[in-house]
């Protein structure tokens, strides 16, 4: 039992011992989605390490401006940097009945093209929408 207390013991000053500063960049959307939770999180598990969140979503210069994690929902353009995915990400296309009801509803995901859509502009993908078809056939707007 001795050995199994020292072995705890260490871990648990090795815990402690992590100090410093971590650079983050995230989304606002991942933010205001409830992502923030896990940086309470492990600010809680780790109060000797300051988190400095920068809420944007671009990807220049990530390496020049000192981003030591950027978290984005998206396809990374840059294969030079270490990236890992974290989890499938779907999104919904919405819209208010007013606005259907003068537009009219598209029934296609071609004819959004034609209507007034609002757009996450920091997205690689805000030029080109994805959908699946039933048959999981891809559409490209």
């Amino acid at each position: 039992m001795g050995e199994a207390e020292d072995a705890k013991l260490e871990l648990l000053e090795k815990h402690q011992a992590l100090k410093g500063k971590v650079c983050i960049t995230v989304t606002q959307s991942l933010i205001i989605a409830g992502f923030g939770d896990y940086f309470s999180r492990f600010q809680k598990k780790y109060p000797n390490i300051k988190l400095h969140l920068i809420t944007c979503g671009q990807h220049e210069y990530l390496v020049e401006k000192g981003i030591d994690l950027a978290i984005r929902i998206d396809q990374l353009e840059d294969f030079t940097l270490n990236y890992q995915k974290l989890f499938d990400c779907t999104f919904q296309v919405v819209a208010a009945p007013s606005y259907l009801k003068r537009h009219g509803t598209p029934s296609h995901p071609g004819e959004l093209t034609r209507h007034n859509c609002l757009i996450y502009s920091e997205s690689i993908s805000s030029q080109r929408w994805l959908f699946i078809s039933l048959c999981g056939e891809p559409i490209f707007t």
